[in-house]
């Protein structure tokens, strides 16, 4: 999955310089910070969360 050119955050617009696996490394347009977002700040990759494992034992239930 390709990381977008230009993202805005927070009021601040960002610029891609390098992309890497997992993030990138973005510039910001104003100020020349470099900073590094991920795909899961950018909301590209949404968090998988697990349910709760039941603490019933199949085995021990009667029917």
């Amino acid at each position: 999955m390709r990381l977008p050119k230009r993202v805005k955050r927070r009021g601040k617009q960002y610029f891609l310089i390098k992309e890497y696996t997992y993030y990138g490394l973005y510039k910001e347009e104003r100020t020349n910070i470099r900073t590094c977002l991920s795909k899961f700040d950018l909301g590209l990759v949404a968090e998988m969360i697990k349910p709760p494992r039941s603490d019933l034992n199949v085995k021990r239930v009667k029917i």
